[in-house]
């Protein structure tokens, strides 16, 4: 059987992701290169429900809509990690942000052992999940506030709460006595995530204040829709996330290195992949137009879906090499990995292992900005749904790859077919979902006659 190590990167995009995969491929050689690989949602805890558990984020709004696992749905879904212990892996998780934790969803089920660096003795943290949860959703400006003042503190005091560097994810990697094959090794990196606050080593000796500056503008631009484009503050950030870039290609190469060297890279298949985009890293028109089309358009929720968001690295290592141009989803993930594992597939699973040579559209999903919203994405064409005004949107991939010219009202045939496909997504979920609820019946009438 062979070992599986699962790297995710937050904020990569597919044309971010070159330094980290080509270095890749320096160390494991050619790999399987997915040209055309999208994630399932907008955010980090979208993607990983893809990825971990091959579930859509929403639900139609009759039966249910949540955008992340919890304890209560847990017993509904399929994680990749209880699969895959079934088959006699040792499943090792590090995920160090709150948005994969233990405390508001269940991502770590089926981990022998799951690190999310929370301290959940300290009162601070709860009283800042209280926050979040309540204080900060009933009013709009305590939110604003907050935010603001959190980015005009310390780099030291912003990457404490929001990043934890990949040395420190490595470190519990390297300090693992129980990592023996087979094993699963799941690890998510935060660096290229905002805020940005590359290693000193790396930034050309940048004034710490000048990163600082930099982080408010990036926060105040993606948050606010500010229309003030800074050209030079725009540059500087996109040095700054190359920086974070370049710093995570060398801590990847030095964990894989440093498992070599224990000799647990033989017979191992490494994944690269990403929870989504980074949104601001393109060029200042195109983020002009975006941002002045966003706030007179009604179709503010699909902005989350458009493809620089979407469009993510996915590259497999140790399965020989290759470039595969159909569209591949994050949905498809864990169908692949049992595939790899163990040659099954999970019927409940929504994917399909992306061995399977079968063209089909990629679907994401968002509740952003709002609004639940759809993109489906075939070869030539990505269309868009926002639910709340029922409107629609289509544009040509291949003469419009920024998606800016909407050609919805010419082609009617297209919107036809898609407004088609998402008939049947729909439904399929309503399946789907059913099943989930039978099963999870089943399952407590068998534990309730083994008590009686």
């Amino acid at each position: 059987m062979k070992n599986i190590i699962l790297i995710t990167v937050d904020s990569l995009g597919k044309d971010e992701s070159k330094p980290i995969t080509d270095a890749l491929t320096d160390f494991l050689g050619s790999g399987i290169i997915f040209e055309n690989a999208f994630s399932a949602g907008h955010s980090t805890r979208a993607s990983f429900l893809a990825m971990m558990c091959s579930k859509y984020t929403l639900y139609p709004d009759e039966l249910m809509t949540y955008t992340s696992p919890t304890p209560k749905e847990s017993g509904k879904r399929r994680y990749l990690a209880e699969e895959l212990k079934k088959y006699g892996y040792y499943t090792f998780g590090i995920n160090p942000t709150s948005a994969l934790s233990a405390v508001p969803g269940s991502f770590n089920a089926g981990f022998d052992e799951y690190i999310d660096f929370l301290n959940r003795k300290n009162p601070g943290r709860k009283m800042l999940e209280v926050l979040r949860k309540n204080l900060f959703k009933a009013y709009k400006l305590a939110k604003i506030f907050l935010r603001s003042v959190r980015v005009a503190t310390s780099g030291i005091i912003i990457r404490e709460d929001h990043v934890i560097r990949a040395e420190k994810l490595n470190e519990k990697v390297f300090n693992n006595k129980n990592l023996k094959p087979p094993f699963f090794l799941q690890i998510h990196y935060m660096d290229a995530h905002f805020p940005l606050f590359p290693r000193k080593d790396y930034c050309n000796s940048l004034n710490q204040s000048k990163i600082i500056e930099s982080n408010k503008y990036l926060y105040y631009f993606i948050n606010e829709k500010s229309l003030n484009l800074d050209h030079e503050k725009h540059e500087l950030l996109d040095k700054i996330h190359d920086w974070t870039i370049y710093y995570l290609k060398d801590q990847i190469i030095q964990l894989l290195s440093a498992l070599k060297t224990r000799g647990l890279m033989e017979n191992t298949v490494v994944i690269i992949t990403a929870d989504h985009g980074y949104n601001f890293k393109k060029p200042m028109d195109i983020i002009g137009n975006n941002l002045k089309k966003d706030k007179q358009s009604e179709l503010t929720s699909t902005k989350a879906l458009h493809t620089r968001i979407t469009h993510v690295p996915l590259v497999i290592y140790g399965l020989g090499e290759g470039v595969v141009s159909r569209q591949v989803s994050h949905i498809d993930l864990a169908p692949t990995i049992i595939d790899i594992a163990a040659g099954k597939k999970i019927d409940l699973w929504y994917g399909q292992s992306v061995f399977l040579d079968a063209e089909r559209p990629v679907i994401s999903e968002t509740n952003a900005y709002g609004g639940r919203a759809t993109a489906i994405r075939t070869r030539n064409w990505a269309f868009f749904y926002e639910a709340k005004n029922r409107a629609y949107s289509l544009y040509n991939m291949e003469n419009d790859p920024n998606e800016e010219h909407d050609l919805s009202e010419k082609h009617p045939e297209i919107m036809a077919e898609m407004k088609g496909i998402l008939e049947k997504h729909e439904l399929r979920k309503r399946q789907q979902l059913k099943e989930l609820v039978r099963e999870e019946i089943r399952r407590l009438q068998i534990q309730s006659k083994k008590g009686g």
